[in-house]
């Protein structure tokens, strides 16, 4: 289990973990439910708030749409329903105000009154992460519910600022060390689930994003008896590279490990610290033929981290590439991106993989790697984008994504073609950057909702700052499709908060 807990964590900088949170409460806040604004007008904003207390799940669902459709108009009557004394009321209408985002600005005093008044925890933590999405003033919001007699206060604003705000969480880590000691207590007397585990060990993970003032707490988890703690741990101090000194000696008695997949996380953590560490850079290399295909691709990725410093385990890749065993495609298009990563050190490696090399869409990925790919390759990456291999898909987007805006007019035309797979042609507009934001602008209407979501999580990424994309996504927000409007809600809120 904890092989897919690393992987999954592992590289995902800058969108942070998976949050599976709170004394044991595993938040699910899916919802169902069709409809566009004008199917919302059947009933007034006040029978919808009406409808958030029901025993009909589908009718809650479906209500919460329908308010959520209001925007700002609905801050009102949802402020009102949050001082109810009907606790599912309650609870609906933070989840409301929390999807509004920077909408529920205005109701700011009246939500930091709610996270202090304290309640059922579902409620605090939507009414938490609503201030958090608010910007600077919801942030002091929550690092003053850090000081409330209320634990689960506490612990709400705590993790809310780790998730949110990791650069002012410093004043939470007394908070946060807390709650993993407790958690540690309970889990030695056999009383918490795997759901609870799991999620206790991406939290660990994720307070690396804190910064150094995180370091005692990740060192005290990296001595926890159980694996998933002690695992997440070492992730963390890979975050924190050089600045985990103080763990190393730790780290190293931990390379003695009898746990291989804990022994390889230990020496990717001090090669990120000291990266001329070398038993700690022998153990990480010699994991790249080892029998577990997951060991093995968690030694490329712990090496393509290192950058030009990996530059000793070229041989070490180069052979691990022709092993007639372990060499898969995939395999085979990772070291590449190792060797992409070293750079001029791995360059005669890539040159000769290309050449030497019998498949052709391997070495259209090393030209690519080799930094030859141009305008004139743009219509055989096109063609890459229909591999059958997923791996040979993400790479040609980020190959047509280096040639950058050139690639825009193939890109466009294929959208019209509707070939290759439109996803995929996103996933390269992705790749250009800002400038394809008109073309990802004209995809917002598109018949088929699964492709408008990716147009709008593209145009999220890549349009901030880009007024008409603001516009588009604001407007987006009453997509007839339920997750159009979620994803569309959710990259309002990223914008908002990247201007903060």
């Amino acid at each position: 289990m904890i092989g897919h807990f690393v992987q999954f964590l592992w590289p995902q900088s800058g969108c942070g973990a998976l949050f599976v949170l709170l004394s044991g409460v595993l938040l699910d806040f899916s919802y169902a439910g069709q409809g566009n604004d004008d199917a919302f007008q059947e009933k007034s904003l006040s029978e919808w708030l009406k409808d958030l207390d029901t025993d009909d799940e589908r009718r809650t669902a479906y209500a919460f749409e329908a308010v959520c459709s209001f925007g700002s108009a609905a801050l009102p009557g949802l402020l009102e329903a949050l001082e109810s004394s009907k606790k599912r009321l309650q609870f609906w209408a933070a989840r409301s105000l929390e999807e509004l985002g920077p909408e529920a600005k205005n109701g700011l005093p009246a939500l930091k009154a709610a996270l202090l008044r304290g309640g059922d925890v579902r409620t605090v933590q939507a009414v938490a992460e609503t201030l958090a999405n608010l910007g600077a003033e919801g942030c002091s919001a929550l690092q003053e519910a850090l000081e409330s007699k209320d634990k689960t206060i506490r612990k709400v604003a705590a993790v809310a600022l780790l998730r949110f705000h990791p650069k002012r969480a410093k004043a939470a880590m007394s908070v946060l060390i807390e709650m993993l000691e407790e958690f540690e207590a309970q889990r030695q007397q056999d009383t918490v689930n795997l759901e609870e585990l799991e999620g206790k060990a991406f939290f660990i993970a994720e307070l690396s994003s804190i910064g150094a003032d995180a370091l005692p707490a990740l060192m005290k988890a990296l001595r926890y008896e159980h694996p998933w703690f002690s695992e997440a741990a070492c992730l963390g101090l890979q975050k924190l590279g050089p600045r985990a000194k103080p763990a190393g000696g730790i780290l190293r008695e931990r390379l003695q490990s009898g746990d291989e997949r804990f022994r390889l996380e230990a020496a990717i953590a001090l090669t990120r610290i000291d990266p001329t560490d070398g038993a700690a850079f022998k153990s990480l290399v010699s994991h790249l033929e080892h029998r577990d295909p997951n060991i093995r691709q968690r030694a490329r990725k712990g090496l393509g981290s290192l950058g030009a410093a990996a530059a000793p385990a070229v041989e070490a890749l180069t052979r691990a590439m022709k092993h007639t065993e372990y060499s898969d495609f995939q395999s085979r298009i990772e070291i590449v991106a190792v060797f992409e990563a070293i750079g001029p050190a791995a360059r005669s490696a890539l040159e000769a993989l290309g050449s030497d090399s019998a498949d052709v869409l391997l070495r259209r990925i090393v030209k690519g790697a080799l930094g030859k790919a141009g305008i004139d390759d743009l219509p055989e990456l096109l063609l890459m984008l229909e591999s059958s291999d997923h791996g040979a898909r993400e790479w040609a987007a980020k190959a047509i994504g280096k040639i950058g805006p050139p690639a825009l007019p193939l890109l466009k035309e294929a959208l019209e073609t509707e070939k290759p797979d439109e996803s995929w042609v996103i996933s390269a507009l992705r790749e250009v950057g800002p400038q394809s934001v008109p073309i990802l602008l004209g995809i917002m209407n598109h018949k088929n909702p699964a492709i408008r979501q990716q147009a709008i999580i593209a145009l999220g990424a890549v349009g901030k700052g880009v007024e008409e994309a603001s516009k588009a996504l604001k407007a987006a927000r009453s997509d007839f499709d339920a997750n159009c409007r979620a994803s569309a809600r959710n990259a309002v809120r990223e914008i908002f908060m990247a201007r903060e």
